[in-house]
């Protein structure tokens, strides 16, 4: 029976249910004595009347209570008050590795390498104290800030006093079992059973090290090692099959890890490790030649510097070493990896923010408003004068010695070396910039590409296209380039000043796209960059794309000496949603961490609607309620731009497959039901007050906004133009949308009469994106770079608006402002803006030396 809030359990007061097993229910509870928060496990009604059961208990929490560990749950004391005996243990804050798992998905390397070392340090230390724990799983495994916490000793075997097995410990009774699910997949302690426990036979040290073995090979793939169709079925596979092979689940693994996985999973005790000590230091050795990404945690510290210092030295001195035939194993290069921590936030990343020299010596990001070069041997960047304003789309020059950037209507160069920055052109915002080694810039912007040259000059097109193509390079050929169609989802393209139209050569990249000269097209996803073979003379992909890198934004560059720079995944270290004042005052909206984007709250302000952000495809949608600190999973991997109905108990976003419309309740019960769909994606933006249209905007060649009639089932074009019009949002009257537009050649905020007929007006003065209307209707706000700004409204006896006023600056999330996104929302009363601020991940770039020589071990150049 459950035990009631408010009892009191001796001097422990209990407070709420957190748990529950087949061997315990778990509350958590109040030491009176000294008011410490602590958990509590009680023996299940069921089992707390067998004497026997009862001595066991007692037994071996006194035993395990000698467990004084890091990374074991601590044991308080075992105590019994009115007939019910309960454990006292340390209370947790965070989730199961079990849970982690399920909510994302494979754990990046680093960190599951950091977990299953101090885990294995756990068990070595338990072990040394007689203690098999036997029931090792992620369910058992609690994560937190501080690194994981071994828990649950309840089916623990326990050496006696002479050193052999005790008869009968608790662990003769079995967890809690798991049905079987519709499809047949076993949960539960069956699916980490060595297979001496399934056939009955004593259990020893080596059966923790099979549990963990399938702990890790889960952590690392996203996957349980064992699965079947039955109880049965599962047994089969754990006593005769071999897992999958980690590295073609998870190519980024160590080969290294994959073979003490596989020793861990061997089916013969006296064929695995023989203790967790010696399993530890094999852990402990992998992890000391791969680079950690603890590296990242302290900026500016002194373990941090030398850590890189000593990186780069053997990143320099391997390369040396292979360079001049010296080593005595192999004459190619090593590849090493590392984090560089940077001193300085990264701008916000919707252009291109670093670039790495062609000799790799050298790596520039922009911050704090001003470009940063670091040399791969110092440890401290240097700001370059001069560049003070808004750089962006970094690009170096095939000397090393210049880097090209674009600030406010013009296209600059700096030397690597100070002095200052020249003008080189005139010119629109360029769809990123290259600077190739016949000393040409070329960039992509209305109408196809354009070049300039690295001495200066007026822009000149050289290939018309359809729209304004992202991140063009010009191959091997003189004249064919390829490119991005957009530069959030599309198309890989090549097209020549001969081709009528571009010819696709992959659908679903996002972000960039580098041909190599190898023959290699290396290009990004969501959270991913792949390769795949690429013949340039033919113009053709040769087999198909494999994914090289995880945990990865948008941005990389590749140098000719081989050397990868690539800024990690947004959601790598998590982000915060914040309230915003209006003088910039920041406070928490939840206290959870989690990849948010696209916040969007509903009319009484009082929830928000949000993406997180997945490592395995399509965003989850989530509500959450920011005044009773609760949250609802609405979809599950579906799509993305989730936006209220005005009735606030329906939600409608994009599926990510094809850009279809559909509707859902939000509170996540139910089937979504299809609204719209066409061949060409449209992401939704806002609603009509009455509920009855929809806004949103369509990507074919550029964007389009339309509105959709609810009630008739039909869509009516709004604005369609040759330019990119995107983020349409509803008036609170209805009788108004603003949108962002660049038909001046830069986004800017224009606001149109709805349905028509009227003028537009152009809201914004330097620059904007995504707009968002006070309540009353009476105030426009939007962003400019990292300044949120707002300008008053007025509509009678005309549309007015006055000039836009700057509230607050600071480096809250942006998305790429050509993708339309929504970036945060406004409170009710308009005094509080909520949005995602960024967390730590902007503070580092992750570089690989000698990064082709893997490449062109995993797939193969055409040349």
């Amino acid at each position: 029976m459950a035990i009631a809030s408010r009892t009191r359990l001796g001097a422990y007061e209990v407070l709420e249910p957190i748990g529950a097993g087949g061997m315990g229910e778990v509350y958590k509870a109040k030491d009176t004595r000294i008011d410490r928060t602590v958990a509590i496990k009680v023996l299940p009604s069921r089992l707390a009347d067998d004497a026997g059961l009862k001595q066991r208990f007692e037994r071996e929490a006194k035993s395990i209570s000698s467990l004084n560990h890091p990374h074991i749950c601590t044991l308080y004391e075992f105590d019994s008050h009115d007939g019910t005996d309960f454990l006292v243990m340390e209370h947790l804050e965070g989730e199961s590795l079990a849970e982690r798992i399920v909510r994302k998905g494979a754990i990046p390397f680093d960190t599951a390498l950091r977990y299953a070392t101090q885990i294995a340090d756990a068990l070595e230390g338990a072990h040394r104290h007689g203690v098999v724990h036997r029931d090792l799983k992620p369910g058992n495994i609690f994560l937190t800030e501080t690194g994981a916490k071994l828990l649950d000793f309840g089916l623990a075997k326990l050496a006696d006093p002479q050193g052999g097995a005790a008869a009968e410990a608790l662990s003769a009774i079995p967890t809690q079992a798991q049905a079987l699910t519709e499809q047949g997949a076993i949960l539960g302690t069956f699916q980490y059973m060595a297979p001496e426990q399934l056939e009955g036979k004593e259990a020893d040290a080596r059966t923790d090290v099979f549990a963990f073995g399938a702990v890790v090979y889960e952590m690392v793939t996203g996957k349980k090692a064992f699965e079947g169709k039955s109880q049965a079925s599962l047994i089969g596979a754990i006593l005769e099959r071999e897992p999958e092979a980690m590295s073609r689940l998870q190519p980024l693994a160590p080969l290294a890890l994959e073979r003490v996985v596989k020793k861990c999973l061997a089916k013969a005790p006296e064929a695995r490790y023989h203790t967790m000590h010696d399993l530890a230091d094999e852990l402990r050795w992998i992890g000391e030649a791969t680079p950690s990404d603890e590296t990242a945690e302290k900026p500016g510290g002194v373990g941090v510097r030398l850590k890189l210092a000593a990186t780069f030295l053997l990143g320099v001195l391997v390369a040396g070493v292979a360079f001049f035939g010296l080593s005595p194993r192999s004459s190619r290069p090593r590849v090493a990896r590392f984090a560089a921590v940077l001193p300085d936030q990264l701008a916000a990343r919707q252009y291109t923010v670093i670039a790495i020299a062609p000799d790799g010596s050298r790596f520039a990001y922009v911050a704090n408003g001003s470009i940063h070069v670091r040399e791969l041997d110092q440890l401290e960047a240097r700001s370059l004068p001069g560049t003070e304003g808004s750089p962006r789309e970094l690009a170096f020059s095939p000397d090393g010695e210049w880097i090209a950037y674009y600030d406010d209507g013009q296209l600059m160069k700096v030397n690597v070396s100070g002095g200052a920055p020249l003008r080189l052109s005139e010119m629109e915002q360029p769809n990123g910039l290259s600077w190739a080694e016949d000393d040409v810039l070329r960039f992509g912007g209305t109408g196809g590409v354009w070049q300039v040259p690295g001495s200066g000059g007026a822009p000149e097109l050289v290939l018309s296209t359809s729209q304004g193509p992202w991140r063009p390079q010009l191959l091997p050929d003189g004249r064919t380039y390829v490119f991005l169609l957009t530069p959030t989802g599309g198309s890989i393209m090549v097209q020549s000043p001969e081709d009528d139209a571009p010819r696709v050569l992959f659908e679903g990249a996002a972000g960039d796209v580098r041909y190599l000269p190898k023959g290699h097209l290396v290009f990004t996803v969501p959270n991913d960059i792949f390769a795949v073979s690429f013949d340039a003379e033919r113009l053709s992909l040769v087999g198909s794309p494999v994914p090289v890198i995880q945990g990865s934004d948008w941005q990389l560059d590749v140098s000719r000496s081989g050397t990868l720079l690539y800024l990690p995944s947004a959601g790598a270290t998590g982000r915060r949603l914040v309230w915003v004042d209006r003088s910039g005052t920041v406070s928490p909206a939840t206290d959870e961490k989690q990849p948010f984007r696209r916040p969007h709250l509903s009319a009484d302000g009082l929830r928000v609607l949000v993406e997180v952000a997945t490592n395995t495809g399509p965003p989850d949608i989530w509500v959450y309620d920011l005044e009773r600190s609760t949250r609802t999973r609405v979809t599950t991997g579906a799509g993305g731009d989730p936006v209220w109905a005005p009735n606030g108990e329906t939600i409608v976003f994009r599926r990510n497959e094809g850009g279809d419309l559909y509707s859902k309740a939000a509170d996540g019960s139910g089937e979504a039901e299809l609204l719209l769909t066409s061949d060409t994606p449209k992401d939704p933006h806002s609603f009509s007050p009455d509920g009855k249209r929809l806004a949103y905007y369509e990507r074919t060649g550029h964007r389009d906004i339309w509105v959709l009639d609810l009630d008739e089932n039909e869509a009516e074009p709004f604005v369609v133009t040759e330019f990119n019009e995107r983020s349409p949002k509803f008036s609170p009257d209805g009788r108004f949308i603003a949108y962002t537009s660049d038909a001046s050649g830069q986004d800017e905020i224009y606001v149109q009469p709805y349905p028509g007929p009227g003028r537009r007006t152009v809201v914004s003065t330097e620059g904007g994106f995504d707009p968002v209307w006070s309540r009353d209707g009476q105030e426009l706000f939007y962003r400019n770079g990292n300044r949120m700004m707002a300008a008053k409204i007025a509509t009678a006896p005309r549309f007015t608006a006055s000039m836009p006023q700057t509230l607050f600056e600071g480096a809250f999330l942006t998305d790429i402002p050509a993708s339309g996104s929504r970036t945060y929302d406004v409170s009710p009363d308009g005094q509080r803006f909520l949005m995602v601020e960024g967390g730590e991940e902007r503070s580092e770039v992750h570089i690989v030396l000698n990064w082709l020589e893997e490449l062109e071990a995993r797939v193969p150049g055409a040349r």
